[in-house]
């Protein structure tokens, strides 16, 4: 068969698969879908509708034919597909200012991320009806347990639909005892019971008011827990010491970073800090990539007054009376015996302490793929060759640990997730431990969201970090390059929020509560309870003979039936 036969049977094959979709009111049920799909965009960050989560996959699920599975999973995987095209639609800007890559070859790299990373809705939608047919009631559990299961693959970048809640506190505090993956699976279970009211009435069964009384009973529970945890943090929290931490941010984009002397990079964030050094505060916080040379190298340089940088830093921060934290670049050069010069580079954070002393380094564990290096490229080293742009940064293997104190006198430890490690729940366990015997007091997040331009992904970005929070039970202080930069509580409460691409420089009084969460004793086991019982549901269903409901539609035709094209 040529080519041109075979891109014929092809196209003529979908036009096939398109008909089968949208026969027997398939149109209204992809319609439907989509709905489900767009409320997702308004539920994230920015618009953060978080009320409308609790029943907005209600049209997708209304959609689901019983034993029509096939065509469920693709009715439904057009719903994700299009919540992820345009809940990632910052990627097509991201890929373009990272590299060399044109907009038309971004745009169809955005395509595959979308089609790839919706795949998940494919699986929700194929197993809908296929639980309700061989579990009964028990679907609207096995669902959600299902959905939770699929949070836990690992990807790129990790989301999960219970942060939708980060910006209620009475839902949010249930993070705390067994993860955001159990608010996952609360919204999941609402959003299955409202869709079983709506087979049922199709049906003319009874419907199922225990249910729904058994998650409004336990809706309302963690409603009430929330309350009163969220009132005993604060409680906590008021007599806790203060860190009086400078948030300085600016609001150069990567164009114009890129192109600067190195000297004029760092006096605007001296200037910058210079500004709220007469407020006395203890903590500095310069955010990812806010130099690009060594904090601590040892060369002069005339633009400091030819100092060299460390001896600048120490004797700014010893005259100055403050702690200071610097987002840098690290390279460290080695040069071989014919004289060639290689080395390797890092994503790094310095911290200098009032004494002028450089205390500690922190090298990023997790360099983001495709950003920070290209997966492959020292197998493929064509790889690299033909794209440009991306760095080629190494992982650290230590989880730093910064001493510092308060003006008072009060001692405390803190982590530096650097960017994306700060949405990793498994980084977050290695900083939170840190290489102490206890648990540090404080996350101070880095990172330069600069690179997705003004598009929702630096508010999606600020919205993960804010799990772990919750999570580890530790106050959290986010500077970023451009915005977002904020402070989030152990109880969930946000203050000192930034816009995006705006000149701050502020000091947010950071509290120091050391609150001890289920979720680090033991409460993160329960995504992987799911795990186990989503597996034991497929088992169940499988020795299981498939109930007959009353509105099951004839079988439809297959594509295999499909004639082929005509040479």
């Amino acid at each position: 068969m040529s080519l041109r036969s075979r891109v014929h049977h092809l196209l003529a094959r979908l036009r096939a698969y398109v008909r089968h979709l949208l026969a027997d009111g398939g149109g209204s049920r992809l319609a439907a879908s989509t709905l489900s799909g767009v409320l997702l965009v308004f539920i994230s960050a920015p618009a953060n509708i978080h009320w409308m989560h609790w029943l907005s996959f209600v049209p997708m699920l209304w959609a689901m034919r019983p034993g029509d599975h096939k065509r469920n999973g693709a009715v439904a995987w057009f719903g994700g597909w299009v919540a992820i095209f345009i809940l990632y639609f910052w990627i097509i800007e991201t890929i373009i200012r990272f590299s060399n890559v044109p907009w038309i070859l971004a745009f169809a790299i955005h395509l595959i991320f979308t089609t790839l990373f919706s795949l998940p809705y494919l699986l929700m939608g194929r197993a809908t009806q296929w639980f309700r047919e061989r579990l009964g009631l028990g679907w609207v559990l096995a669902l959600p347990m299902l959905w939770v299961a699929m949070e836990m693959i690992p990807t790129l970048f990790p989301y999960y639909h219970g942060v939708s809640q980060y910006r209620f506190p009475p839902t949010w505090q249930l993070a705390s005892v067994l993860g955001v993956t159990a608010l996952t699976f609360l919204v999941w279970w609402s959003n299955a019971i409202a869709a079983e009211f709506l087979y049922r009435r199709q049906e003319g069964r009874p419907l199922p008011w225990a249910m729904l009384g058994a998650f409004l009973a336990l809706f309302v529970g963690n409603i009430i827990f929330g309350v009163n945890r969220e009132a005993s943090v604060e409680a906590v929290l008021s007599e806790a010491p203060v860190v009086r931490t400078a948030l300085i941010q600016h609001d150069t984009t990567m164009e114009i970073r890129l192109h600067e002397h190195p000297a004029k990079t760092t006096k605007a964030w001296v200037d910058s800090t210079s500004s709220v050094l007469s407020e006395k505060p203890d903590l500095v916080i310069w955010p990812e990539g806010a130099i690009l040379y060594n904090p601590d190298e040892l060369r002069t340089a005339s633009w400091l007054g030819n100092q060299s940088p460390k001896d600048f830093f120490g004797r700014w921060t010893l005259e100055n009376d403050f702690h200071l934290l610097i987002g840098g670049g690290t390279w460290e050069s080695t040069e071989a015996p014919d004289g060639t010069i290689s080395g390797t580079s890092y994503n790094s954070a310095y911290g200098y302490d009032r004494t002028g002393t450089l205390v500690g380094r922190y090298d990023k564990m997790i360099p983001l793929p495709f950003g920070e290096y290209i997966p492959f490229a020292d197998t493929f080293p064509w790889i690299a060759q033909q794209i440009e742009g991306v760095g080629d940064f190494r992982a650290g293997d230590i989880p730093t640990v910064f001493p510092a104190r308060t003006a008072e006198g009060v001692e405390y430890t803190y982590s530096v997730p650097i960017c994306y490690e700060a949405i990793l729940t498994q980084a977050m366990w290695w900083l939170y431990e840190g290489t102490t015997d206890e648990p540090v007091d404080l996350f101070v997040v880095i990172t330069n969201d600069a690179w997705f331009g003004d598009t929702s992904s630096p508010h999606q970005h600020a919205m993960l970090t804010t799990i772990q929070a919750m999570q580890f039970g530790r106050p959290m202080v986010r500077s970023a390059y451009t915005g977002v930069s904020w402070v989030v509580e152990p109880h969930g409460h946000i203050h000192g929020e930034t816009g995006v691409f705006e000149e701050v420089a502020t000091i947010e009084e950071v509290r120091l509560g050391q609150i001890d969460t289920l979720f680090t004793r033991g409460g993160w086991i329960f995504p992987y309870l799911c795990i186990v019982g989503t597996i034991g549901c497929i088992v169940v269903g499988r020795r299981r003979a498939p109930e007959s409901l009353s509105d099951a539609p004839a079988a439809s035709p297959s594509l295999e039936s499909v004639p082929p094209a005509s040479t």
